[in-house]
């Protein structure tokens, strides 16, 4: 009996999410003779990606121009370790 008298007593208990640690993102630009477009994705230790820490980012990208139309595209990757 005390026990629930206690719990009516304490009120609704809420918690609050989490943070988020991932995050993807995309990006395409072109102009007159050039396109590129990229691809990436990351994570972030600690507290999340709204504090203060360290990230880790993969970032896959490609490009053509115009002048090159008959030649193979460029690709790129990267993995970076960053502290935000």
């Amino acid at each position: 009996m005390a026990v629930v008298l206690l719990a009516m007593l304490a009120g609704p208990v809420r918690a609050e999410p989490d943070a988020p640690h991932t995050e993807m993102f995309t990006g395409f630009e072109t102009s007159d003779n050039y396109t590129s477009g990229y691809v990436g994705g990351g994570y972030a230790f600690g507290k999340g990606l709204y504090d203060a820490g360290f990230r880790l980012r993969a970032v896959g990208a490609g490009r053509s121009s115009m002048a090159a139309t008959m030649s193979r595209p460029r690709s790129t990757a990267r993995l970076v370790l960053l502290q935000h």
